[in-house]
């Protein structure tokens, strides 16, 4: 039997065009582009970095950061406060 005898066992399909853009998005195109890379990320590197550094506060020293201020909190909120009249 040769190749050319018959239907043939797979059909011929075209090439597949994506639907959608496969390039990502270009933030630093955006107007907000800047603002995100220059100011929202160190933000997020410098919040992460103390939820650390309480972590590590609590598991080794056991100090729970967010219960001193929690109570800290509470202290200042119950302090009458002066009027000079």
């Amino acid at each position: 039997m040769s190749a050319s005898s018959g239907p043939s066992m797979f059909p011929v399909v075209a090439a597949v065009r994506p639907q959608v853009d496969v390039r990502g998005p270009r933030v630093a195109l955006l107007p907000y582009g800047r603002l995100f890379r220059h100011a929202v990320v160190p933000l997020g590197v410098v919040a992460t970095a103390c939820a650390l550094a309480a972590a590590l506060l609590n598991a080794v020293f056991g100090v729970c950061l967010g219960c001193l201020l929690y109570l800290r909190a509470l202290r200042v909120a119950r302090r009458p406060w002066t009027t000079t009249q």
